[in-house]
Order: structure tokens, then C-alpha cells, then sequence
């Protein structure tokens, strides 16, 4: 939103007004929230605000409709593809990502868009056209996620040796159509902020993260890393999708073991580029979570309802869901199997419900929190001070001030010192007026009670999205602008007008 708001006002492309950034994870779904208040933002906030949730409502209806598709290539039984629809969807939470405002939805439209048009590109009856819209989705998707470059190296290969020209000359016809899209991507990036990558990507690595390991030198940890992130990272993803529902872990196993069979056989139907296709698709799930892993090392690789692995839940959920219900239909329809989809029906019921109460909790926590203390900054502060913070969307949007990323998001420079214990050290020289902070992710800082005293705090019963229940406000020695009073947060979380920065 910020970069949005931003870009649509001329400010830049970045979360500090007129400071470019390559902060943004999402390029294609930053400028797609640009147009969204540049066209939107004249008849107010809630015009741009329901304009980006319903972004993400359609394109979550034009995703199913894909899906639909997708599904006919297993199964010819039309009550059957609407059970086959009905279950994907509660392999994954749809609906939160199609009302969070974030990229999710327009990640998974594109990857589901692109399986698409390369299963019907690989027919016998494919054609060029439908196997260049295939690579310029995939290559769409990278824009909209970094990680799916992961995809494109998969996918693209397989495109290529369908090609009647020939692989190498089908390859060349395809990178002309993709290449110039992902070399200006690498380019922007690189202008930005003199990387050909997000800059976030750096600031997201843990300790665990290949990347950061290996520039340490150090080769018993690189090796150890190597065997036991993907052990975490799977074990982590293959939970996160038994909670949503039990059953779907069991049928992708059985439609990978199915899969790895009708390679030699006229099962499906399917060339064999389409096969490939399919098992690819089937194990972009585990793949992206090893790959992510070993580059970023996240804390938590299904952080914010899996965010990251939506799009391979689903791309892996229809192919596998669609062969499994393919078996059981052509091994006459046994009725027990009955006796599994009722409890987990019941089950996956209970949890949409679950869900939908979460996310209007999720939604009070970062309005009590978060757009409170924004809004306070930019309406009740002179502009000017600089706050330091280590979680700042809906600051930046709302505060109108100068902010440093304690997390190294929005202000790199704080990430050697973060990954050293000495922000202390930092902060000296960036000097702050405020520290906004979820106190105990900063041990050294709320120790040194001399020099950093905090004068008010927002708290929440349970905080659903963040690192704490409670928010609290520090002075610093440099703090320039101390009021007689502190004012009460505005009441109206969200303000008419779309807050640009003067």
C-alpha cells in the first residue's frame, strides 16, 4: 500500500517518500496498487482500500475458473470436478489470501493461469501461441514473487521440448518472449538498489540461510544446513497443510506414486511433455519449500497462513486432487471411501469457520496497534521526527514521518548491525527521536533503561500478527519534540482521505 500510494503521488518508488527502494517483495503487485490509488485514491481511502480487496476477490473466482479447466484433463465427470474444485479450496486458506490486500492472490491466478496454458500448450493439439503464454505467466510470476524463478527454470524445459521446431530453437522462441520481462525486472532492481533482487531478500536471511553461511567460511555448518533445513522446512509445510485439511497430504502422495507409474503407460491421455508438466507441478511443493529454505533460512516458512507455499498448495492441490478422485472413479467408486471425506469434511467446515474469526482478529490487531500509533504520528506530531521501528507497513502509510527499519526492510543499513547485537551501536548514529518497538525482539535495547525510557504502550489480548501483544513507545536521547500531554489515539481507525506525505 505504501508503495503504491507513494508511486501514484510521485514520490518514488519506495516506503520513505521520495527515497527510492527495492524493498518491495512484489513488484508487479506494488504497481498494480499504484494504479489502484492513483485512479481510486481521489474518492478516498475506503474506495482503495475495497478496491484492493476486490483485486483479490476476482482474481481468486478467474483462479477457480482455472482450476475448473485443469481438472478436466483427470476427470470427465462433472459432479466430480465440482467436489475436485470444492476440496482444493480448502487445501489452502483462499479466502484470507483473496482479502489480505497482499500479492498472494495474484501469485497463485498467474501460476494456475500458466499450468494452464502449458498442459493445453503440450497436446498433441498445442500450439506456439499457447506455449509462449505459458512462459510469459511464469515469467509474470517471478515478477510478483522472487522465488518463483525456482518455477520458471522448471517449467520453461519442459515448454521448450514440445516445441516442433526442435528444443533448442522452441527454447530460443520462448526466451524472446520471457527474457525481456525478467531482464527489465533485473534492471529496475538494480537501479533501485544496486542488486538484481529484492533488498529484503538479504534482510530476511537467518542465521541458517546458505547464502550467509557461506560467506562466513564456515563448511561443518554449510554441510549441516544442507541436510537439515529441508528436513524442517518440509516437516513444517506437510503440517501446515495436514491442519488445513488431513486428507490432502495422503493424495498427493498417492497421485506422486500415480504420476511416477503412467509415465510408460496411455494413462490420462497426457504426452509426455504434459506429464512432466504434471509431476513438476505436483512437486513445486516440496521443492520451493527446500529452496527457500536454503537461500532465506525463514523462521517460519508458512508465516501469515503460508503465504509463501500458497500457489504450490494449489498448483500441486488440483493435479493431485483431480488424480486421486481419477483413481477412485475408475476403480468403481468404493463407498468407504466415504468414511474419511465426512470427518474431514466436517473438519475442513469447522476450520473456514475458524479462519474467518481469525482474520477479523488478525485485521483488529494491526488496526489497535500499528494504523493507531500511524495515525497518531501523522495527525497529533509535527512532521519531521524520525522513529525507529522494526515493523513498519502500516506506519510508513500513516505517519507521515521519517522512519528507520530496525529490521533492515526500508533502511538496509541496519541489517550488519542487527545480525551483530549491536543496533545499540546503530542507533547512535542514526539517532532517532522515537523508538516504536515490540520490546523483547530488542533485549539490548529495553536493558539500557537510562537511556531509552518508554512513555506509552498499546497492547491487545492476544496479537494474531506480530511479535508481541504489546507496542510500546520509547524516548531516546535525541528525542527533539516531547509534548506536554500524550493524546489519546484517533477513534476512527481509518481515516477518509488517503494520507500523502506533504
Amino acid at each position: 500500500m505504501t508503495f503504491g500510494r507513494n508511486l501514484a503521488n510521485n514520490l518514488g518508488f519506495g516506503i520513505i517518500p521520495n527515497i527510492n527502494s527495492g524493498a518491495s517483495t512484489s513488484l508487479l503487485w506494488s504497481f498494480w496498487v499504484a494504479f489502484l490509488h492513483f485512479f481510486f485514491g481521489p474518492w478516498g481511502l475506503k474506495f482503495v482500500i475495497l478496491s484492493v480487496k476486490m483485486s483479490g476477490v476476482i482474481l481468486t473466482l478467474l483462479t477457480l475458473l482455472g482450476l475448473t479447466r485443469i481438472s478436466q484433463y483427470f476427470v470427465q465427470n462433472d459432479y466430480l470436478r465440482l467436489f475436485v474444485l470444492l476440496f482444493v479450496v480448502t487445501i489452502y486458506p483462499l479466502s484470507w489470501a483473496a482479502l489480505s490486500g497482499m500479492e498472494v492472490s495474484l501469485n497463485i491466478f498467474l501460476c494456475v493461469v500458466a499450468l494452464l496454458f502449458q498442459i493445453e500448450g503440450c497436446s498433441n493439439q498445442g500450439t506456439t501461441h499457447q506455449r509462449r503464454i505459458a512462459a510469459i505467466f511464469w515469467t509474470l510470476a517471478v515478477i510478483t514473487r522472487p522465488e518463483n524463478l525456482l518455477l520458471l527454470v522448471v517449467m520453461f524445459p519442459i515448454l521448450a521440448v514440445n516445441e516442433r521446431l526442435g528444443f533448442r530453437k522452441g527454447f530460443l522462441d520462448l526466451a524472446l518472449w520471457s527474457s525481456p520481462l525478467i531482464i527489465s525486472y533485473h534492471i529496475f532492481y538494480y537501479w533501485l538498489g544496486g542488486h538484481p533482487f529484492p533488498s529484503t531478500l538479504t534482510a530476511k536471511m537467518t542465521e541458517r540461510a546458505l547464502p550467509l553461511i557461506a560467506a562466513s567460511g564456515n563448511l561443518s555448518g554449510f554441510i549441516r544446513a544442507l541436510v537439515t533445513s529441508p528436513m524442517k522446512d518440509l516437516a513444517e509445510t506437510f503440517q501446515f497443510l495436514f491442519l488445513e485439511n488431513p486428507l490432502y497430504p495422503v493424495l498427493w502422495f498417492i497421485a506422486v506414486f500415480s504420476v511416477i507409474r503412467s509415465f510408460r503407460s496411455e494413462k490420462f491421455l497426457l504426452t509426455m511433455p504434459q506429464k512432466a508438466s504434471v509431476m513438476a507441478a505436483l512437486m513445486i511443493l516440496p521443492a520451493q519449500a527446500i529452496f527457500v529454505g536454503l537461500l532465506a533460512g525463514p523462521e517460519f516458512y508458512t508465516l501469515f497462513h503460508g503465504r509463501y507455499l500458497a500457489h504450490t498448495a494449489v498448483l500441486s492441490g488440483i493435479i493431485a486432487v483431480s488424480i486421486a478422485s481419477d483413481i477412485w472413479f475408475q476403480r468403481g467408486k468404493p463407498k468407504w471411501i466415504f468414511l474419511l471425506l465426512i470427518p474431514v469434511g466436517l473438519f475442513v467446515i469447522d476450520r473456514q469457520i475458524e479462519l474467518a474469526k481469525g482474520y477479523g482478529l488478525e485485521v483488529q490487531n494491526i488496526s489497535n496497534l500499528q494504523v493507531a500509533f500511524g495515525r497518531w504520528f501523522g495527525e497529533k506530531m509535527p512532521q519531521g521526527l524520525t522513529v525507529g521501528m522494526n515493523d513498519i507497513g502500516a506506519f510508513s502509510y500513516f505517519a507521515n514521518q521519517k522512519l528507520v527499519d530496525l529490521e533492515g526492510l526500508a533502511t538496509p543499513d541496519t541489517i550488519a548491525w542487527r545480525r551483530k547485537g549491536k543496533l545499540d551501536e546503530y542507533l547512535d548514529k542514526a539517532r532517532p527521536d522515537f523508538l516504536l518497538i515490540f520490546p523483547y525482539w530488542y533485549p539490548d535495547i529495553i536493558q539500557k533503561k537510562d537511556k531509552y525510557r518508554p512513555v506509552l504502550k498499546r497492547s491487545v489480548d492476544h496479537n494474531y500478527t506480530g511479535g508481541g501483544d504489546e507496542l510500546y513507545l520509547f524516548l531516546t536521547p535525541w528525542t527533539s519534540y516531547i509534548p506536554a500531554s500524550w493524546p489519546v489515539p484517533p477513534r476512527e481507525l481509518i481515516p477518509r482521505e488517503v494520507p500523502v506525505p506533504k
